[in-house]
């Protein structure tokens, strides 16, 4: 792999369960911050929600970071916004790629997922004792390679720019992104990049709906606040939403 941040540490492997479950043990054992698990394959990758995600060989980036914010846990969220648009930022900059986030860790190209961000912590009594940030993106997968369950929302960074690209590069500049953004978040917060966030946030201005959070939530998103949750307004009532699936409904 190309250079890393510094003091940034690459621990490669072949075929994991899941790079954020291998981050995250490595992690318990004091493994410091910036270390790095990058693996060719998982057997068990997963998303929000338990949700598994497809993890061919040699195909896609499934790369995850240890990192140990002095935060409080209910700030992970915002970090993993952070996260998701160090991910968009690093595609336009670097293969001109205009991808977006679907709120709050889809990675979205075409209104089809490209990729997405899972962080979880580990708490330390009040306070956050690591987080794992993780990526799974879709890479060299042709539309052949994709399952019947998710062939008809899927796409990758070969399909959209017509070539194949190296996973190792792709790895070394994300973690350089990610860095960035993160020691943006612990000096400032989230508050510094919420504009930019909102410039590459997908479906603003279209009417959704919020699943899986008890009574149903719709809207049109107009952004998202200092805090990342995700604002919907119905004429002059505004709604602030945590966590929850955003379902498109309607274009506005």
């Amino acid at each position: 792999m190309a250079k890393l941040p510094d003091k940034w540490v690459l621990k490669p492997h072949s075929v994991v369960e899941s790079t954020n479950t291998v981050a995250n043990q490595m992690a318990l054992q004091g493994a410091p911050e910036g270390t790095v698990v990058a693996a060719d394959a998982q057997t068990q990758g997963r998303g929000r929600w338990g949700r598994s995600w497809e993890s061919p060989s040699g195909k896609n980036l499934y790369i995850s970071v240890v990192l140990r914010p002095h935060i409080l846990p209910d700030q992970v969220p915002v970090l993993a916004l952070a996260a998701g648009l160090a991910t968009v930022e690093m595609l336009a900059k670097e293969y001109g790629v205009s991808a977006q986030v679907k709120w709050p860790n889809d990675i979205w190209l075409s209104d089809r997922k490209l990729g997405g961000i899972l962080a979880e912590l580990h708490t330390d009594g009040p306070h956050v004792g690591h987080v794992i940030v993780g990526l799974g993106l879709n890479v060299n997968s042709e539309s052949t390679d994709f399952s019947p369950d998710v062939a008809s929302i899927a796409t990758s960074l070969k399909i959209a720019t017509g070539k194949a690209h190296t996973i190792d590069e792709l790895a070394s500049k994300w973690c350089h992104y990610l860095e960035h953004r993160y020691r943006e978040f612990k000096v400032d917060g989230f508050g510094g990049m919420q504009p930019e966030y909102e410039r590459v946030l997908a479906w603003k201005g279209d009417r959704v709906r919020i699943d899986g959070m008890g009574p149903e939530v719709t809207g049109v998103i107009t952004g998202v606040d200092v805090d990342g949750r995700l604002v919907l307004k119905n004429g002059d009532e505004a709604s602030f939403v945590s966590a929850g699936e955003v379902v498109k409904v309607c274009s506005s």
